[in-house]
């Protein structure tokens, strides 16, 4: 099942305004990979740079990157309860506020306390 942040938790994070969360959601909910592509470079460079690029999710998860102006998308591990690789904006800082994706899912958390409450399987290394 595929859910979303809501335009007033994104406005929790750091510097975001109404008009950025409105984008965020519209680029996770209804932007198609060719209007992701044509409006963010960052996605653009990334599909020529694949030799089998990834899908839409990917790119959706780039280009809220780009809007949040954090420093890129990470791994974070598996989810325990739905078993979807979950991924997040850095932000900086462990406990600062940024958007989380579990899969189809977005949210809006800090990812220091999925790893504290045991949310994550985290990959060794």
């Amino acid at each position: 099942m595929t859910t979303k942040a809501t335009l007033r938790t994104l406005q929790d994070i750091k510097d975001v305004t109404p008009e950025t969360a409105r984008r965020i959601l519209q680029v996770w909910t209804k932007a198609t990979r060719e209007q992701i592509c044509s409006e963010f470079p960052k996605c653009e460079e990334y599909v020529r740079m694949c030799f089998h690029p990834r899908g839409t999710r990917a790119l959706r998860r780039i280009a809220i990157d780009s809007l949040l102006g954090t420093y890129g998308v990470e791994f974070l591990g598996e989810s325990h309860r739905t078993g979807e690789n979950v991924y997040y904006c850095n932000a900086g800082d462990t406990y600062d506020t940024t958007v989380i994706f579990n899969g189809p899912s977005m949210r809006v958390g800090c990812w220091g306390d999925l790893i504290e409450h045991h949310a994550i399987v985290v990959p060794s290394r």
